[in-house]
């Protein structure tokens, strides 16, 4: 098909009554507007982003209750083994000394053998 400058496209004839599309009217289409947040949106967004931080601060409020039970556990042992190492450290001059030692050994039925000897640090 060849196309000319100024060439128009043929209608075919129209039924007895019927207007031609030109004279028709041009129908409106309705342009709908941005639409608009509803408030009940706003109100679900809102308890939405409420309950969000709600979560939040529940579990770093409960990390640092845990944070602190476990600083509380710790501590608690810390003075458990102090206690512990004064025992053991008491215990040990106890038994470093040489009364203790000779007493001891007299209880197991051991006598001494002689004068000390001393050895000198090189």
């Amino acid at each position: 098909m060849a196309v000319y400058q100024g060439a128009r496209y043929r209608t075919p004839p129209l039924p007895f009554g019927a207007r031609p599309i030109e004279q028709r009217r041009v129908g409106r289409i309705p342009v709908r507007g941005r639409t608009r947040v509803r408030p009940v949106t706003m109100v679900l967004a809102g308890i939405l982003v409420a309950f969000l931080l709600g979560l939040v601060y529940l579990t770093q409020t409960l990390q640092a209750g845990v944070a602190n039970y476990q600083i509380d556990n710790l501590m608690i042992e810390r003075q458990q083994l102090q206690r512990e190492l004064q025992s053991e450290l008491g215990e040990a001059a106890q038994w470093g000394s040489e009364s203790q030692v000779v007493e001891w050994a007299q209880q197991q039925g051991l006598t001494r053998l002689g004068g000390r000897i001393r050895v000198p640090a090189k």
